[in-house]
């Protein structure tokens, strides 16, 4: 689990830096796909367990889209060697 103090200095700069770069970039559409700094980082913790396949349950739009692709991407990646 990860402490507070590396929530603070780690994991909330490693969202709010690109959300920002995206922002001042113009780039509306992907920093609002990034959706509120709870639902991202929600939909990375769902996408470690077995329910990584199931878009119903992520908030973001792009961990939807992830969600859905997770099966053609996992067997590309058999099929290229890089799963068992």
């Amino acid at each position: 689990m990860i402490g507070r103090s590396s929530e603070k200095q780690v994991v909330r700069p490693a969202f709010e830096d690109p959300a920002a770069i995206a922002w001042s970039a113009g780039a509306d559409d992907v920093a609002s796909e990034l959706g509120d700094p709870t639902d991202f980082f929600a939909g990375i913790t769902l996408a470690r367990t077995k329910r990584a396949t199931e878009p119903k349950g992520f908030r973001t739009v792009g961990a939807k889209e992830r969600a859905a692709l997770y099966t053609v991407n996992e067997a590309a990646m058999q099929k290229l060697g890089y799963r068992d």
